[in-house]
């Protein structure tokens, strides 16, 4: 499971979506906003990750982590493969964000 550590303190799941949406703009993706910290992304069938948001001291944290349908033997295989891949690029994505390195 990726996780991403930015010095910047309180950013939303909002903010988050929007820096996802921006850094990868040609992917098509569906962005649901689960509660005010939690974030589901969607590519498609196969293609899930999911992202929490929360505060350390020193800044904030994104737990992201791929996911995949509920079919007993697709879901451990599409879990790994998008663990690697969708959920990899959305914590690159927001490790590089310059507006989520400092406290602005």
């Amino acid at each position: 499971m990726p996780q991403v550590k930015v010095r910047r303190r309180g950013i939303s799941a909002q903010d988050a979506a929007a820096v996802i949406r921006a850094g990868l703009p040609g992917e098509k993706l569906e962005i649901t906003q689960r509660g005010d910290r939690e974030l589901a992304i969607s590519k498609n069938f196969f293609v899930h990750a999911t992202v929490s948001v929360s505060d350390e001291p020193g800044g904030t944290v994104f737990n992201v982590r791929g996911g995949g349908p509920v079919i007993p033997l697709l879901f451990v295989a599409t879990r790994m493969a998008n663990s690697r891949g969708i959920a990899r690029r959305v914590a690159d994505v927001l490790g590089s964000h310059e507006g989520f390195r400092d406290d602005a």
